[in-house]
């Protein structure tokens, strides 16, 4: 049996796992049926009221999954980059862009992931 401290880290790891889990569910079932955001929030709803700690790291995936503008925030290129020119893992982080991905895909994922958390 681990240590209580042991038990409390292993729990606080898994629950970025959780989080990446409810968000990239909510980018794949709700953007084909929007009445599922209901059970995926209040599964999301639940596990925040039972662990408080994953309000802040279910918040912290779904910038990292959608970009920081869901923070309120737009980033820009600084002086000496161009956007174009940027990787796309740092587009992905900055503004939730997929090469892979049109903007009317990338509205309806995101769409979906937002119904889920508000």
């Amino acid at each position: 049996m681990p240590s209580p401290e042991v038990g409390q880290q292993l729990h606080l790891a898994l629950l970025p796992s959780f989080a990446k889990a409810v968000i990239m569910q909510a980018e794949t079932e709700v953007t084909a049926n929007k009445a599922q955001a209901v059970p995926l929030a209040r599964v999301a709803i639940g596990m925040i009221s039972t662990f408080p700690p994953l309000a802040d790291i279910f918040w912290a995936k779904l910038c990292e999954r959608a970009g920081c503008w869901a923070a309120g925030v737009e980033p820009i290129p600084l002086p000496e980059e161009d956007r174009n020119a940027l990787t796309d893992k740092i587009k992905r982080k900055r503004w939730g862009d997929r090469p892979e991905e049109n903007l009317d895909d990338k509205v309806q994922r995101i769409s979906g992931v937002m119904r889920v958390y508000f």
